[in-house]
């Protein structure tokens, strides 16, 4: 089994015409559809979504732009759900209404209540489309030039000032300057994934997607990777990724300047993610992918390589 085999069947994008973008797409103008209708969140006033483009996976410049993995394009397939997207909603208002995330919480949910569930998160609004696709709706407000992030990851509902749009083009800039840097990134995130639910480690204590951005984003790599090129680039980046755990423990990369803060805030136990990380390095360094991937995954490559062995063989027999 090859980590190009492995890229290959947990990819998934919107770059591509295919059924699941074409599903989610749909979804998301369900939730525009409501948030932008007349008296919606408030009497009288109708919130402004900018209508999204051709490309609007790449559209960073309404008020609706996808953000996370899939706003970065390193979305990866994953047990629970195929589709999980991010999307952002700026709304632009004259004051912070500290219950605006509960206003649109109550709008989502009764309008949806009978086919969707919703679900208020700490930093965002979940909807379930009970379907193997997801969204996690972020709500900003915009206050003159500054975007402001509505959550209640301290306990208590509250604005932190972010830079989202930002944030999405500085890992685009990374991954378009070197593509190799998105295969491990994917790579990596489903090691991580996998491993994490395989060890039974608490959600608390999984490395964020963001964390692994960061850490890797700017990290040297091939700038063309072959199999044996991606491989050394993925054990150096979970290497590099074990190193700076080692070193920094609790406090989780971040970056200031893009109003990221510590990404392991969450994290109650450093040595469950020390753990995770020394079971991936050391089944990479036996190249034993098997013991790292999900069984679907495992399970996919078996038969399409089989497949095309059979194929082979009965061609030998013409």
């Amino acid at each position: 089994m090859k980590l190009t085999e492995i890229l290959e069947e947990i990819c998934i994008g919107y770059d591509q015409n295919e059924p699941k973008s074409k599903k989610l797409r749909q979804y998301v103008k369900e939730v525009v559809d409501v948030l932008s209708a007349e008296n919606a969140i408030y009497s009288g006033k109708r919130i402004k979504v900018m209508e999204l483009n051709e490309n609007w996976e790449y559209n960073l410049d309404g008020t609706t732009f996808l953000q996370g993995s899939y706003g970065t394009n390193t979305a990866i397939k994953h047990r629970l759900y195929d589709v999980d997207a991010d999307i952002a909603f700026i709304i632009e208002n004259d004051s912070i209404d500290l219950n605006l995330r509960n206003l649109i919480y109550e709008k989502l949910s009764a309008v949806f209540q009978t086919k969707y569930t919703v679900e208020m998160k700490k930093p965002c609004i979940t909807i379930d489309f009970q379907d193997k696709n997801k969204i996690d709706v972020a709500i900003y407000t915009q206050i003159g030039d500054k975007l402001c992030f509505h959550n209640c990851i301290s306990g208590v509902e509250k604005v932190d000032i972010a830079k989202p749009k930002e944030l999405v083009n500085y890992f685009k800039t990374c991954y378009k300057e070197n593509d190799t840097r998105r295969k491990v990134v994917r790579l990596i995130k489903h090691f991580i994934k996998t491993t994490s639910r395989a060890l039974e480690i608490d959600e608390c204590n999984k490395i964020p997607s963001i964390s692994i951005n960061l850490l890797l984003c700017e990290h040297k790599m091939h700038e063309q990777a072959g199999e044996e090129e991606l491989y050394e680039d993925v054990l150096k980046g979970m290497r590099h990724i074990k190193q700076f755990v080692d070193i920094n423990g609790y406090n989780g990369p971040s970056c200031a300047e893009l109003c990221v803060n510590n990404t392991f805030y969450k994290v109650k136990n450093i040595d469950e993610v020390k753990k995770v990380l020394e079971k991936i390095i050391i089944n990479l360094e036996h190249k034993q992918y098997n013991e790292i991937i999900h069984k679907d995954v495992y399970d996919a490559i078996s038969a399409r390589n089989s497949k095309k062995v059979d194929s082979s063989f009965t061609g030998t027999m013409g």
